[in-house]
């Protein structure tokens, strides 16, 4: 008997981006949210589609609302999501493709796949000074937010970790991307507890590298490896500094969700979900690992085809994860029915 979840009401919510209504065309490109507030036809679209966003949100049952990321830029493939802290912050200049010799390993699609598109369709900026924090007016984005409902608003941001992953070094005032990381996770630091200061209650902390390294590496990221970009007490320290107090200790006062997608050992969430593939033992033995680099949170998704075919046997092996990242001290988000990889979703 499955048991994890006896009694307990588990709170709905969604991670990610909404989609923007049609009519919402405008972007901040860079600038303040004050200064584009001052542009009336901004001011009125932007708020226009916070309100539907969160009334979409409250309609639906939802418990935690989110603010749906829409002050992040319509540009190609969400690029936006890591670039809002890079265009705002001091030590980054210039929109350039990513040479292939400096990009990550894990990045790498052969061409006429999407992936390949978007990660060479994407332009980042070079690191050309010391990094260092200007406002990127998260409290300011989360109250508009708040002021809507009287239900919780979670406020999400990506650490410092995956931003780095498409940043090039063009100063000597850095020698490796582990000072880079680390002075990046000081500026999120810094905005994160204005965001905390502010009243939000929840904040979500995504895409730390646990998953790509592991992909990459298997279980030697638990190992002080020779090459330092593969060491994952680096990640793990960087992490924590992240989401610290310095006034109240690592994760004083703020809550947080620390968590990484998980597909074990499988191509995609069918071969992952499926009766035929889904292992339980690999499950239990990953989560191990991604309990001792202090993951919290899983988001695993659900493909909506094994649903359609096998609703009971499915049902029972999300249980049986459940019970497995109980026992590891893990909460679980699942996304519902993603499509991905059907032709016609």
């Amino acid at each position: 008997m499955f048991t994890a979840t006896t009694d307990l009401i588990l709170p709905s919510t969604t991670t990610g981006s909404f989609p923007r209504p049609r009519w919402f065309d405008v972007s901040m490109w860079g600038r303040p949210l004050d200064t584009c507030m001052l542009d009336v036809r901004f001011r009125e679209k932007f708020q226009d589609a916070m309100t539907v966003l969160i009334n979409d949100q409250e309609r639906a049952g939802l418990d935690i609302l989110t603010h749906g990321d829409l002050h992040v830029d319509e540009d190609l493939a969400g690029r936006a999501w890591h670039h809002y802290p890079l265009q705002r912050w001091a030590g980054f200049e210039g929109d350039h493709l990513q040479p292939e010799e400096t990009t990550a390993p894990w990045l790498h699609y052969p061409p006429g796949t999407l992936l390949n598109e978007i990660y060479t369709g994407w332009r980042w900026p070079h690191v050309v000074d010391k990094i260092e924090h200007r406002p990127l007016d998260y409290p300011k984005l989360w109250r508009l937010a708040q002021a809507r409902t009287r239900k919780p608003v979670r406020f999400g941001t990506c650490c410092s970790q995956v931003m780095a992953l498409f940043l090039d070094i063009h100063t000597p005032k850095y020698k490796d991307k582990r000072q880079v990381i680390w002075d990046m996770a000081e500026a999120m630091n810094k905005e994160l507890l204005a965001l905390r200061d502010a009243g939000c209650k929840c904040i979500q902390v995504e895409e730390p590298c646990f998953h790509f390294m592991a992909n990459s590496f298997g279980k030697d990221i638990l190992v002080q490896a020779p090459d330092p970009a593969k060491a994952a007490a680096f990640y793990v320290e960087q992490l924590a500094f992240t989401v610290s107090d310095p006034a109240d200790g690592i994760n004083g006062t703020m809550t947080f969700q620390l968590f990484s997608d998980l597909t074990p050992n499988t191509v995609n969430q069918i071969e992952m979900w499926q009766s035929e593939t889904f292992d339980g033992d690999r499950i239990d033995m990953e989560l191990g690992w991604a309990e001792s680099l202090g993951i919290n949170t899983l988001r695993v998704s659900l493909h909506e085809l094994l649903w359609e075919k096998d609703s009971g046997g499915m049902t029972n092996r999300m249980r049986k994860l459940m019970t497995i990242a109980d026992k590891h001290k893990m909460r679980v988000i699942f996304v519902l029915f993603d499509s991905s990889g059907d032709p016609y979703p």
